[in-house]
């Protein structure tokens, strides 16, 4: 309900008869049902939720002879639009004023948006009855409109999201790298917000630090190795409680963000994983004196972070199957190498041994033995390749088994 307060009468004497207003004109009535019409309609014509708040305002001012006007939004995402343009920090609030004063709540199926104030009067004089039933007419009207444009704003903003989130899936299943699919999570994930900067960040030193694996929104040159400190700082925050974490405005010393390379202002830390499994956190941060983040934004980063947190998932797994098939390509080699080559090789030296009986002369017999001793040698290189293929890495010494190898006995020399 409109409320109307009318501006203090200093001296007025309480025994003396109100004189009453005269009814409008038939003629003057109409103008003002047109000119309400025709407010109704404007306001309902634009489905930016930030021109429709400051169209509804500028309306209702120039609709009652307001000389100022002001909507104020729940949910203190956004400071109150005035008309005309006010200072910041500037809020009107009922109560004794020196001018006339009216507030009108704006509301949608029974949700309250917000509240019209409307002050002062050009002229002089107070709001009237009809006044208020005018406003509140406009602001059954705002209310519509308001609803209609933050539906439009979240459909585009699910749209948004869902045509980055195919675009980090098909990113994804290309075989792109870990280190790719980040940074377009952190390029997408800016973009979506508005925010300045991005960074994906990954748990390091036992889980006590975060460094930057990706980052967007970076000047060239800006992003070195950074790491942030769990303990302290938004993004480990969220990183230890699995929640978002909001920054609404500058941080106080120790606590801005390093990884964003210009003085901190309103930051959204937002976990990647389930709560009690972090894998890392996604921050974005703005600059000072831009709007916090508010919380379409969250819940669509929330969301967003799903896609981050599946891009290291699969980075494992693929990190994973490809140290499986090293091993079995190990595996491999080394059982060829043990029933094929070496087996040859062996025949082969057995052969050569078998012959040295049937060789007369001294320089032919001695060739044949060191050519035996080059296939001992070459056997025993083979044996340490296979045992240090079966070997994980950066295990100690190889296995007895790889310094073993088949001694010959020289046959004696024919005669």
């Amino acid at each position: 309900m409109a409320q109307i307060h009318p501006r203090p009468q200093p001296g007025r004497q309480d025994s003396l008869p109100e004189p009453r207003a005269r009814p409008p004109t038939a003629p003057a009535h109409r103008d003002r049902v047109r000119e309400l019409l025709e407010a109704v309609v404007s306001v309902g014509g634009d489905l930016d939720q930030r021109t429709v708040v400051r169209r509804v305002v500028q309306t209702a001012t120039a609709l009652v002879g307001a000389a100022y006007g002001a909507l104020e939004l729940t949910g203190g995402d956004e400071a109150p639009v005035w008309w005309p343009p006010a200072g910041p920090g500037t809020r009107p609030a009922p109560g004794p004023f020196e001018h006339a004063f009216l507030s009108v709540p704006v509301t949608v199926r029974d949700e309250v948006l917000g509240t019209l104030y409307l002050g002062g009067r050009h002229g002089g004089g107070d709001f009237g009855k009809e006044d208020a039933a005018m406003v509140a007419t406009l602001a059954a009207a705002a209310g519509v409109a308001i609803d209609n444009a933050r539906m439009y704003e979240e459909s585009r903003r699910r749209e948004v999201w869902l045509r980055a989130s195919s675009e980090v899936t098909t990113t994804l299943l290309s075989g792109a790298g870990a280190t790719e699919v980040l940074a377009l999570v952190a390029r997408r994930a800016r973009e979506m917000t508005g925010a300045d900067a991005a960074a994906v960040l990954l748990p390091c030193a036992g889980g006590t630090r975060l460094r930057v694996a990706a980052a967007d929104g970076v000047p060239d040159g800006r992003l070195a190795p950074v790491e942030v400190a769990v303990t302290g700082s938004p993004a480990g925050r969220a990183f230890t409680a699995g929640e978002p974490v909001v920054v609404a405005g500058p941080a106080t010393a120790g606590t801005p963000e390093a990884h964003h390379p210009f003085p901190a202002g309103p930051a959204v830390a937002v976990p990647l994983g389930t709560p009690g499994a972090p894998r890392g956190v996604l921050s974005l941060a703005r600059r000072p004196g831009r709007a916090p983040f508010d919380r379409p934004h969250v819940r669509m980063l929330c969301s967003f972070a799903g896609q981050a947190s599946l891009a290291l998932e699969l980075a494992e797994a693929r990190a994973d199957a490809e140290r499986l098939r090293l091993l079995e390509d190990r595996d491999r080699i080394a059982k060829d190498l043990h029933d094929v080559v070496i087996q040859r090789l062996f025949g082969v030296a057995m052969t050569l041994m078998g012959a040295l009986r049937l060789i007369d002369r001294p320089e032919a017999s001695c060739r044949v033995r060191r050519a035996v001793d080059e296939l001992d040698a070459t056997i025993r290189r083979i044996r340490a390749t296979i045992f240090a293929l079966q070997r994980p890495a950066g295990s100690g010494a190889p296995p007895i088994g790889a310094r073993m190898t088949w001694r010959h006995t020289s046959a004696p020399e024919s005669r």
